[in-house]
């Protein structure tokens, strides 16, 4: 009971923020800096790394816990219409006309497919799929490439680049989520929705001298705004909307090049 009523009272405190949508800020977030390959031990109550912080730092954020509902609620909204555009990553590697498409592996949601459309399962128990399945399958893709290669090439040998964005959630600006986000809207009725989801992705930190020196130690601008906190459940969702339009240049010249060598040109 007591439960049911903290719950209740917790809704409704959200319904209450969200009916000011025009006004609608989350609250600050505190810095937590999680040092990369470092132990940790839990000591007079509390966690901490075991040593000195090394350089590598993490900028993990704590999140008020409504800005996470609400922000999971937003994810939760905008589901389908991302997952479809990112491609189902079930799909076998093994069908050529897939290994065409860009797809996303990781924080894709559990969905189903409806004809040409993914629906995201809002009664499901998990809210993304489970990041091992995709990431084998990721493995398996390039390696398939590689092997099929390998038989029409001869003598050459075939390799795999794999690259990485550096530090590329502290780098997405709310401007340009929101800019991306936008190019999911359908109709002008649907404005004041994504005028809200920027507001809702528009997170800053409470003050700390960690934050304040994360810029010229890092070198990262205008980090006092953050679209992409790390450690919220929607930031890896969101992520893959920030990547999506550089995601589908690069399918394209990779289409255009295979036509190029198909041509002999």
């Amino acid at each position: 009971m007591i439960i049911n009523l903290f719950a209740s009272d917790f809704i409704r405190e959200i319904q209450e923020r969200l009916q000011d949508t025009e006004g609608w800020k989350p609250e600050t977030m505190e810095f937590v800096p999680a040092p990369k390959n470092q132990r940790w031990r839990f000591r007079f109550g509390s966690w901490g790394p075991i040593g000195d912080i090394t350089d590598k730092i993490r900028p993990l954020a704590h999140v008020h816990l409504q800005d996470q509902v609400v922000a999971t609620g937003l994810m939760m909204c905008l589901a389908d219409r991302v997952e479809t555009v990112l491609g189902d990553p079930r799909s076998s590697p093994l069908d050529e006309n897939q290994r065409h498409q860009i797809l996303a592996y990781g924080h894709e949601n559990v969905s189903v497919r409806i004809g040409s459309e993914l629906r995201h399962s809002w009664g499901s128990a998990k809210l993304y799929r489970q990041y091992f399945e995709d990431y084998q399958t990721f493995l398996k893709r390039p390696m398939i490439v590689a092997n099929q290669l390998s038989s029409l090439v001869g003598d050459f040998e075939i390799a795999i680049v794999q690259s990485d964005f550096s530090k590329f959630y502290d780098r997405v600006r709310p401007q340009m989520l929101i800019e991306k986000l936008r190019k999911f809207m359908r109709s002008p009725e649907e404005r004041n929705f994504f005028n809200l989801a920027g507001r809702i992705s528009a997170w800053r930190w409470a003050y700390s001298s960690q934050s304040e020196n994360m810029p010229e130690q890092h070198d990262i601008p205008n980090f006092d705004t953050v679209a992409l906190p790390q450690g919220l459940v929607s930031a890896g969702f969101f992520a893959n909307v920030a990547l999506n339009d550089f995601e589908s240049r690069y399918a394209k010249r990779g289409a255009m090049r295979s036509i190029l060598m198909a041509i002999g040109a």
